[in-house]
């Protein structure tokens, strides 16, 4: 049986989906041998002459038949844009391309799979049931987040554009319970709905030795307890509130806190301001690859994530297995991972319930637990071929019915 999968990509990335995406189907292909696998990365090509300045101007090829993204070999497959769909798209951020014709011209790297499987529905889950029209082909689509829990609201036109994809694909796949029930909401097809969690790699997320970790808070000029905040830095993980939190928690604590924020976005000026003007001492770094955050999460003894909506939250179970106690909003996958105790409402009284439950961390020894195996790479990755094996069972024993 061969599966294709579609990612959207235009360089190696940061954020949580894009290591849950490539984690993901590299341990499919490592678990699942049976299959014969693809992996398409799905870009736009501009007209050849800007083509030709970007690769000019950067001193790159921006658009090579393969990539590697997170060690997963990809190939790069365009689709063309006109000179006023680049322009549109470079003006406007939101401007929307004709997928169903644009997935046409990409349809011979397709013409031979049983499957395929999406990874996010904006974008990739479009193009995978468009493709599944024209060929008469089955696909899937696995939903990360603003895919099910924003986009899908922002119109009556997104809203049906969603619910023709829910209804339609072989399988829905979400990445949390949370998610799975809000895309309720659009469109009832529970019969076909399934949740597979993000995964961890265990060996690689492990809790350092104390003199390593006193290395580092030391290189970084931390002490006493840290509170830290991993993530991008844009509206919705909701960093704002970060700078009332860390002044109630200071308040408490003095000097005998340390606070540090790990990550990127629009947000990231305004937040460093806001905390200048409360006088309050907080670490900035920027983007960690991931390999290396284990360090960075072992100096931390609180992790705060204060989204107004959260897909998964990846960034928690990495944090957990790394010794971190965690709080964060009562959204999205969050209170699927965290105890009813450290989630809270988003409500006016959310920063200082928020910070009086870190105070009491800080003073008190809680133990860590969560279900390990839920988020092992091997067994997700067997459940998801086993769905996929199913769709095809299925099939067969429909054609020895009739």
């Amino acid at each position: 049986m061969k599966i294709s999968f579609i990612i959207q990509f235009n360089q190696p990335g940061y954020g949580g989906m894009y290591f849950s995406s490539t984690s993901k189907i590299k341990q499919f292909i490592k678990y699942n041998s049976d299959f014969e696998v693809g992996v398409f990365n799905i870009r736009a090509k501009p007209p050849i002459y800007i083509r030709w300045l970007k690769n000019i101007l950067a001193k790159r090829n921006f658009y090579p038949q393969d990539s590697i993204f997170n060690g997963l070999n990809c190939k790069n497959i365009y689709h063309s844009i006109s000179i006023f769909e680049y322009i549109s798209i470079k003006l406007f951020s939101s401007y929307e391309l004709d997928l169903y014709k644009k997935s046409k011209e990409i349809l011979s790297d397709f013409a031979d799979t049983d499957l395929i499987a999406a990874h996010f529905g904006n974008g990739p889950g479009e193009i995978a049931m468009y493709l599944s029209k024209i060929l008469n082909k089955k696909f899937t689509v696995m939903f990360h987040g603003s895919d099910i829990h924003t986009t899908p609201f922002l119109s009556e036109k997104k809203k049906a554009l969603y619910e023709n994809m829910l209804s339609k694909s072989s399988l829905n796949i979400f990445v949390s319970k949370g998610l799975m029930l809000k895309s309720l909401e659009i469109v009832d097809v529970e019969n076909k709905n399934h949740v597979l969690y993000n995964g961890v790699d265990f060996n690689l997320f492990q809790r350092l030795d104390i003199n390593t970790i006193k290395r580092k808070k030391k290189e970084l000029n931390c002490s006493g307890k840290v509170i830290g905040f991993v993530g991008n830095l844009i509206e919705v993980k909701n960093v704002i509130t970060l700078v009332e939190i860390f002044k109630n928690i200071k308040r408490n604590y003095l000097n005998n806190v340390s606070f540090i924020i790990i990550g990127d976005g629009n947000q990231r000026s305004l937040l460093q301001s806001l905390f200048i003007q409360e006088n309050i001492k907080v670490d900035f770094l920027e983007q960690i690859p991931n390999a290396e955050m284990p360090l960075y999460f072992s100096i931390m003894d609180i992790l705060v994530l204060p989204s107004l909506n959260e897909g998964f939250g990846r960034v928690i179970i990495e944090a957990l297995t790394c010794g971190v106690q965690c709080v964060g909003s009562r959204v999205g996958g969050i209170p699927e991972l965290l105890p009813e105790e450290n989630c809270f409402d988003l409500n006016e009284n959310f920063e200082l319930l928020i910070s009086n439950r870190i105070c009491k961390l800080i003073s008190e020894n809680h133990s860590i637990t969560f279900e390990k195996n839920l988020f092992d790479f091997k067994t997700i990755a067997i459940r998801q071929g086993n769905l996929y094996r199913s769709l095809f069972k299925k099939e067969e024993l429909n054609l020895h019915k009739s």
